[in-house]
């Protein structure tokens, strides 16, 4: 064969490969965005798919699928709503398709030479997707040169979830409780992150809240709840009901925003324990606490009167009356306070044969003055207790256990008959009062 037949051959050959390698070429699949990124709840993820034909031949029956309406994000679905749109070269045919709510799956596209379609998906996140996002895995088929050939691009970009940042300050004033006052809550929502926090549901009980009462019993800590809200430019105080629990459903809070919640609660008028609670918030990134508020009832402002009645001098076997009175002058119960007199242990050193023993020496010069007391409660207040109420105590160590109402008192009389042998002053006589603890709150001698 001629040298120049030979190199004629060559060339022909080598033409016709690159026009079976033309014909033969792939699809090629690309997407954007190409880096992972990070979504936020509410807000559109636009994603883009091209498919782009590399060959000099017309492929055709195209089909597109990818699955992006079935995507997940942990347990739940991560789009609430989709939206597909497209844009190809001309003369190129993008196909069928559902444009809206559905997987991206495309029938009888074309694509002509070195021709392309971009299918363009704007896809709302779901306001619980709370786990990564990942988008990719589309199919491509289309028939080259007469033969149906199948082309995938497994590549996926992940978003992952906006941190969240935000924290819960709670505060309530006064610091202590008067029965049927008002205390003052204050829950404020901050937002220190980069980020709107969206989904923001709180839970704080205050209608609920139950307390011990003065009867021992347990009751309602509030006879009335009010709840209100102020938000920061672009932040949103949820739904929530203005009496009752604080209980807030979807509210967000901008970016260097806040939210305060104010609560107006009344103390319930026999209360008589700490009032104690605690804020709780959740979002799709977890949940978060306000600091624990335990607001205690205020001090009583307790009185004590201790009168000896009998002023006249004394015969033996004869009678002396005390007068005891504790008054409550606070806003707060004194709660299972003590209110005791030493009369059971009063001892009388000022004279001789005190001592009722039959020692009948120079011995007996101490003893009770008294053979015996009555200690009746003559008088208290319809919202307060007394263990001593309802019937005398005769011969008792004098220690009743009150409950005072605040604006309140008790009035006791104490009926005490001298002994036969009782000689000198009587002196000596000591009331006091202590609180729950034991502490001394106040005394008073005569």
């Amino acid at each position: 064969m001629p040298i120049v037949q030979r190199y004629l051959v060559i060339f022909l050959l080598t033409l016709l490969a690159s026009a079976k390698a033309m014909a033969a070429g792939e699809i090629e699949i690309s997407f954007t965005p190409t880096l992972d990124a990070t979504y936020e709840n509410g807000e559109v993820i636009t994603y883009s798919i091209e498919v782009r034909n590399t060959t000099i031949s017309t492929i055709s029956d195209v089909t597109v699928t990818n699955a992006i309406w079935d995507v997940m994000s942990g347990s739940n679905k991560a789009f609430s709503s989709i939206n597909i749109t497209d844009t190809h070269t001309l003369g190129t045919n993008a196909g069928t398709y559902s444009s809206s709510n559905s997987n991206l799956n495309v029938t009888g596209a074309n694509l002509l030479p070195l021709g392309r379609i971009t299918y363009q998906i704007e896809a709302t996140v779901a306001d619980d997707a709370a786990e990564n996002i990942v988008l990719g895995n589309t199919e491509v088929k289309g028939t080259v040169s007469g033969t149906e050939t199948t082309f995938t691009n497994s590549t996926t970009i992940t978003f992952t979830p906006a941190e969240y940042d935000y924290i819960l300050e709670a505060s309530v004033s006064p610091s202590e409780y008067n029965v049927g006052g008002t205390l003052t809550y204050s829950l404020k929502a901050t937002n220190n992150g980069s980020y709107a926090v969206k989904g923001l549901d709180i839970e704080q009980n205050f209608a609920s809240l139950t307390g011990q009462k003065i009867d021992g019993s347990t009751g309602d800590a509030f006879s009335n709840v009010s709840i209100s809200a102020v938000a920061s430019s672009g932040s949103k105080a949820g739904t929530f009901a203005t009496t009752g629990d604080l209980s807030v459903v979807d509210a967000e809070i901008s970016v260097g925003g806040y939210i305060t919640y104010t609560v107006e609660a009344t103390v319930a008028a026999d209360l008589v324990s700490d009032i104690d609670t605690q804020a709780s918030s959740t979002t799709r990134a977890g949940t978060v606490d306000s600091n624990a508020l335990s607001t205690p009832p205020a001090d009583p402002d307790v009185e004590l009167e201790h009168t000896l009645n009998s002023t006249s001098p004394y015969l033996i076997n004869g009678e002396v009356n005390f007068e005891l009175k504790v008054s409550n002058n606070g806003g707060a119960i004194a709660h299972n306070y003590h209110v005791k007199q030493n009369i059971k242990d009063l001892v009388s050193r000022n004279g001789l044969a005190n001592d009722l023993s039959p020692s009948y020496n120079n011995t007996d010069v101490d003893g009770n003055p008294f053979s015996t007391w009555d200690i009746t409660v003559s008088s208290i207040g319809s919202n307060s207790l007394s263990d001593y109420q309802g019937s005398s105590k005769t011969d008792v160590d004098f220690d009743d256990t009150v409950s005072i109402y605040p604006r309140e008192s008790i009035t006791y009389q104490i009926k005490a008959t001298l002994t036969p042998v009782t000689i000198g002053t009587l002196q000596g006589f000591t009331a006091s009062v202590t609180d729950e603890s034991g502490s001394l709150v106040e005394s008073a001698s005569i």
